[in-house]
């Protein structure tokens, strides 16, 4: 233990500067939670086909520009995450890149660039299903500066005689307690229950977090993803899709919460433009 005169310099710093932790490229969002700082727990969650894994994949390569971060994808292969990341950074149609049917040369020349880029980033990529949070620990290199796992609920936890609950309830404990430990900001990707689904209002809450009220107690942030017109697609076939994309900042221990609106394209699974709702 250390008296907490030890503490003081630090913890003045920190309240002068206000200091921003990494930033994740959208600028309304990075000023509203202040980036994704040291020793932090941050689920991103949502139902299926809402944009998760394209949104952290979006963070992923802006937060690698200036810091080494790390990907555990236990749901995509690594070929996959690759090739989505040279779409976003092309901006080209994933499906028409994937099936090399690119119709023009600077749309080619923008992935051969894309791809130049994408080597030059300190990015780790390890794509092991079923992993515990303990070969996590084990495999984790100590430059990495940043964690994204997609997702919690496909990892598993060796221990006999618990249900899932339980089971989801200790992985999350074990990412905070690394986060701590490491001292780096921790994002898990998470699945939402079904009730969404039944209410007439689609969009997420808190309480919607699958499986675990423990997700919910342990995140330092909450970030909801919604698009509802994913929704309004399936009730009317000729709905057009906007592209926009909703990142709901459900919880944040250290500041507000509100609603972030992005533009999501589809095609190169980036997301682009955004406003801040409050």
């Amino acid at each position: 233990m250390k008296l907490i005169k030890d503490f003081i310099p630090k913890v003045w710093a920190e309240l002068y500067a206000h200091p921003m932790g990494l930033k994740t490229g959208l600028p309304e969002l990075d000023n509203f939670i202040r980036g994704f700082k040291d020793n932090e727990y941050i689920i991103i969650a949502g139902r299926p086909s809402m944009g998760k894994s394209a949104v952290v994949i979006d963070w992923a390569l802006n937060i690698a520009k200036s810091a080494p971060i790390g990907i555990f994808s236990l749901e995509m292969s690594n070929t996959l995450v690759i090739e989505r990341m040279i779409a976003n950074l092309a901006n080209v149609s994933y499906s028409k890149m994937k099936m090399n049917m690119l119709p023009m040369q600077p749309d080619k020349m923008r992935v051969q660039t894309a791809i130049k880029k994408l080597t030059d980033l300190p990015i780790y990529l390890d794509d092991t299903s079923l992993l515990t949070p303990e070969q996590i620990a084990n495999m984790f290199n100590s430059e990495i500066k940043c964690l994204i796992i997609d997702y919690l609920q496909l990892m598993s936890y060796q221990k006999s005689g618990e249900n899932r609950q339980q089971e989801i309830m200790n992985i999350s404990r074990c990412l905070k307690a690394m986060a701590k430990q490491w001292n780096i900001p921790i994002i898990a990707v998470s699945q939402l229950n079904r009730q969404t689904e039944y209410r007439t209002s689609k969009r997420p809450k808190l309480s919607d977090l699958r499986e675990s009220g423990a997700l919910e107690q342990d995140a330092d942030i909450v970030i909801l993803v919604h698009r509802s017109a994913y929704y309004d697609e399936l009730d009317a076939k000729d709905v057009i899709d906007t592209g926009e994309l909703e990142l709901i900042i459900a919880k944040n221990k250290n500041g507000a919460t509100g609603v972030i609106t992005c533009q999501f394209d589809k095609e190169s699974m980036a997301i682009v433009k955004v406003k801040e709702e409050f």
